[in-house]
Formats: structure tokens, sequence, C-alpha cells
């Protein structure tokens, strides 16, 4: 069902102001000094600055030339780091320094010899998990964790400059963060999960509060809607992008609104500008588990010049696209069946080359049967497919990667592989030692990954794939690492 945004509904909008400013400043804890890194890393020709790569969340770095069709099948491991947890964050590469996060810590490593540069504990009351990844922004890094904290580090040191806890619970359901930050004009834009929550704009330098959106309500517990990912941004017109999630507390008759879907904000002021709700009240967990992403789409010869403004979002029915402006349906592609297990899931989209790109996941594992999924390329104006493959007894969980005409992916059987983006051809592949869950980075001449699926989906593939028994083998296995792989290992 598309809907647009009814510019009356006062109630679920929220203008920043200045008294809100002022109760914010005072819940703002450890708030440091308006100073940035003293020495922040070196830039390189083609960094990696955030889980989605710019704010678009395309996750294509076109500046990246040295890894190639062909070269890339000549990829070895140049270094690993080993640490003792899981990890599903994708790192995040700014010249000389990669910086990643994983349950209790934020970790800097030389990007060329993986050795330590700091690392940073967090407090116990806030000793969790750091889901998608952390953002790069002038000198600092920004995430939130499962612990409900949103945190600012100094790039250089690790050392913290501001915190702020938004997870005091509502309800029966505490608030987490696992939304990857955005950072934009000096402001860092995330979302909540919980049974209450709300799209958040807070000031880069200091964590005040500019402006905050209840896609469930202010006084309206119990609906879900949880935002899982990384918000995308339009600079020029300066529009943000956030999903949803399903509705976790059903039993309520009336309509769940803002759950699955897909809402564009004024980027200033958080005034809703359109949105879109693909199954209303829904209970069946299709969620937008993909972030939204942002490109323009131009049009096949016969239409020469032709242009489509579009963001793009996969719910775990299919991907969809819409008129970034107006919220309406250009097209929608679904390439599994619909199920919570199924379809795109944790950001399996991506755009590059007039494309998009995206894996999308069979339930069969359900019933017994090995699992399957699809990876597909899927014409950016009109969503035919370009090409597609079978992934055989594996599902795909995590952030994808373009760059120099490669695709990159992996699987819960430990599985990542390099494509050919133009015809899905296999070119490289490597198994770790469990899942993976994180995203790729590819930058200055390296493709950088993890591997680690916190608590659920360790191991995956074959007829007797059953995912009750993954997190008992998620404790079983000791080694989790952070990978680095260049071209012969130089």
């Amino acid at each position: 069902m598309e809907k647009t945004a009814d510019r009356s509904i006062s109630r679920r909008r929220f203008l920043a102001s200045g008294a809100y400013a002022l109760a914010a400043s005072a819940a703002a804890t450890r708030l440091g000094p308006s100073l940035f890194a003293a020495d922040p890393p070196n830039p390189g020709p083609a960094d990696w600055p955030r889980y989605g790569y710019d704010l678009h969340n395309t996750r294509f770095n076109p500046n990246e030339k040295t890894i190639g069709k062909n070269t890339v099948g000549r990829l070895k491991m140049k270094w690993k780091y080993d640490i003792n947890v899981p990890t599903e964050t994708t790192p995040t590469v700014i010249g000389d320094t990669l910086f990643f996060a994983a349950p209790g810590s934020y970790y800097a490593l030389d990007s060329q010899t993986g050795k330590l540069k700091w690392k940073y504990d967090m407090p116990p009351k806030a000793s969790e998990d750091v889901r998608r990844g952390v953002q790069y922004y002038k000198g600092r890094i920004y995430s939130g964790d499962a612990a409900g904290w949103v945190r600012c580090l100094d790039a250089a040191t690790g050392k913290q400059v501001w915190e702020r806890d938004f997870s005091a619970p509502e309800g029966n359901r505490a608030h987490s963060i696992s939304s990857a930050c955005l950072a934009f004009d000096d402001k860092i834009y995330l979302g909540t999960v919980g049974n209450k929550n709300r799209a958040l704009c807070l000031h880069a330098d200091t964590g005040v509060t500019s402006w905050e959106y209840w896609v469930t309500g202010e006084n309206e517990p119990g609906k879900g809607g949880s935002i899982w990912t990384s918000p995308a941004l339009d600079e020029k017109e300066r529009v943000v992008y956030f999903a949803t999630g399903s509705n976790k507390f059903p039993g309520a008759h009336d309509p769940a609104l803002f759950t699955e879907s897909v809402l564009a904000f004024d980027a200033d002021t958080g005034y809703l500008r359109w949105y879109y709700q693909a199954h209303p009240n829904d209970t069946f967990d299709l969620d937008f588990s993909n972030h939204p992403v942002v490109f323009d789409a131009q049009a096949p010869p016969m239409k020469k010049g032709s242009m489509r403004q579009c963001v793009a979002a996969g719910n775990k029915d299919g991907f969809y696209c819409f008129d970034r402006f107006t919220g309406d349906l250009f097209w929608q592609v679904q390439l599994t069946q619909a199920y919570h297990y199924g379809g795109p899931n944790v950001d399996a989209i991506a755009y590059a080359y007039n494309r998009v790109y995206g894996v999308s996941n069979s339930a069969t594992q359900l019933i017994g049967k090995p699992p399957i999924s699809v990876t597909a390329a899927l014409d950016a104006y009109s969503g035919r497919i370009v090409w597609w493959t079978y992934n055989l007894e594996a599902i795909s969980q995590g952030g994808l990667a373009l760059a120099n005409g490669l695709f990159y992916q992996g699987f819960n059987n430990g599985l990542v592989q390099a494509l050919d983006a133009d015809t899905g051809q296999v070119l490289w592949e490597y198994t770790l030692p469990t899942a993976r869950r994180g995203g790729f980075a590819i930058a200055n001449g390296a493709l950088y990954f993890s591997n680690g699926i916190p608590g659920a989906l360790q191991m995956g593939g074959g007829p007797s794939w059953n995912p009750r028994e993954m997190v008992q083998k998620a404790r079983n296995i000791g080694t989790y690492s952070v990978y680095c792989f260049t071209v012969d290992g130089r």
C-alpha cells in the first residue's frame, strides 16, 4: 500500500526548538570539548569512510582502481587481526587506519599491517555489540551499541568525546541502537530499536538532539517499527531516508503506522515529506532490514535522456524503488518467497553501473532442506533482471560491496566471493572459519572484511543445516578476525 504523508499530522512532527535543545543538552552525558582530533588519520586516494560507503549508501567505491577483474584472482591474505568475539561490523578505512567494533570494544588498526593503534573498552553499563559499523567524520568516529548508547571517539587516540544514553525502557522493551550512523553537515543521523522508536538527528560536536521523529508515536508504545539499519541522504535536496521494521508487539487492532515503511524527512527539521508502508499491520516480520539507497537511474536507449531520481530499499519480500521526492513506486522485484528468514536481509543491497545489486534468500532451510539464495543485478530504471545466479546451500545476511567492476558477497557458510559485476561470474572466493555477517570495505588497493555473527547463524549449508543449533556452534568457535586481502598479499 502506498501512502503520501498528510502534512497536517502535527502530532508526528517534531521541529527543533531552543527549549528542546537545552533539555537535550542537560540529558547528554560526558560532553567533551568542541575540538577535533589533533592528529587524525591521513586520507588515502580510495577510502571507505562509513558503513554504506557514501551518504547515498551505494556501497560502491568509484575510486578503487587496484583490485579489478584481471587481478582479483590473485588476492591473498596480507594480514588478519584476531579477536575473541564475533563481529558483524563493516570496517571503516581512512588512509593508514582501519576502524571497527566488536562486542565491548572499538579498535583502530594500521590498515597496512593490522597492528593495533588503540582500543577503547566500553563501560560495563554499555559493553554491548556494535552492529553495522562506525562513521568517520572530521577526525572522529561515531557509532551506537546494542545497549542504547551513542558514542563519539577521537579517531587519533580513541578517547571519548561524548556519549548519549537512549536505553531507557519504554514499556517492556529497552531501546537499543542497531543502525549505522550517518554524518552530514555537522549532524549525526540514526534510529532506535525497541517498542517506541524514533529517527534521531544529533549535533556531531556535542551529541545534543537537533530533532527526533517518533515512528511509533511518542505516546503509542508496543507498535514496533524499529530502525535497524543506516539512513541515506540526498545532500543536494537535504532529504534523509529511513526504513523501519515490523510490528514486534501484535495484538492491537488499530493500524501500526510507519511499520515496514520507507520514510523521507527534511534533514534540517525532521519534517515528514512522505512515507510508503509496504505491509500495514503485518505480523509476519517482513522488515525493511536493508538500508535505503539513493541514486539517479538512467533510462534505456529508447528513452534517450530520461532519468529517474530514486531511493530503493529491501524488504523481506523483495526490492522496492521509489521516486525519492514523492514516494511514488517505480518498481518492485521479488526474487524469493516472502518470509521472515527469506528475501533480502541485513543490507544485502548496493548500487553501481546503473544497476541495483541484491541477494535474496529462500526460506527452505526452515523445512529441513538446504538453504539457497539468489544474487541478481537489476536495471535501476525498470527493475528488469540483468543477470542472476543461484547460491546453493547458503544464505546471505550482511552488507555487499562494489568497486572497479567487481561485486563482493558472503554467506553464512563462511564463503566470500568476488563476482564480475557485468555478468555474475565468480572470479575469486575464500572460505572463512565461521559465518560472515559484516560488510566488505574495498579501500586503497585492499579488501577488508570480518567473520562472526554474535549469538546466531554462525555456520550453515548442507542438508543438516539447523538454525536452532547455531547459537551453540557460535559458543564452540574460538577465533574471530578482521581480514585484509591484497593482490599477491603485498
